[in-house]
């Protein structure tokens, strides 16, 4: 099993809220919003036109976007694991995935973690997964991390969205069973456990 983040293709199109207040509405705390969702209205960050559009526009490593088709392909089989939340976003429809799935699965022992004075994580630099606690297909979040914290991805996960054929996600590998950790390496170089889609 391979645990995954994503992150952004390098020229492809970013999404940022068009009220700069809105930009803590994205930072979801693993509770539900749906009922009490209004609107969000986003803008494309391409207006100069050197940004290729995107099925997943970026915003932060803790939403992740989905644009039209997208949002008809791989929604339904999203909303297992959060809800889609909608958004208002140029000549596209836009949803915001909000991540429900909270699952204990950090082995915090194993884990390389920088804490703060007062013992809380401040950012996990080497993750280590208990996969026991993780089901083959999931898309989560980490109670050590819920608000703001990085979404994850499994490896059943990231063959869904690369045999979709939509574009602009990279999903960095983080760990796997076999090969431990992997660190914190962010360019686009990609090895043979990154993917991108």
């Amino acid at each position: 099993m391979k645990i995954y983040v994503g992150a952004p293709r390098a020229g492809f199109e970013w999404a940022i809220p068009v009220e700069d207040d809105d930009n803590e509405r994205l930072s979801f705390a693993g509770v539900p919003k749906l009922d009490s969702w209004p609107l969000m209205e986003m803008k494309s960050a391409r207006e100069d036109g050197s940004k290729v559009p995107s099925d997943f526009p970026w915003s932060l490593s803790a939403t992740l976007l989905l644009k039209d088709r997208a949002i008809d392909v791989l929604g339904p089989g999203l909303e297992e694991f959060g809800e889609l939340l909608p958004a208002r976003f140029p000549d596209a429809r836009l949803a915001v995935l909000n991540v429900l799935n909270v699952v204990d699965a950090l082995d915090e022992e194993s884990s390389e973690i920088a804490r703060f004075e007062s013992g809380e994580i401040m950012m996990v630099e080497s993750h280590v997964f208990r996969p026991d606690r993780i089901p083959a297909r999931a898309v989560f979040k980490i109670p050590q991390a819920v608000y703001n914290g990085e979404i994850f991805y499994t490896d059943e996960i990231v063959r869904e969205f690369e045999d979709s054929g939509f574009t602009g996600l990279w999903f960095k590998a983080l760990w796997d069973t076999e090969g431990g950790s992997y660190g914190r390496r962010w360019d686009e170089t990609v090895l043979e456990v990154d993917r991108l889609v």
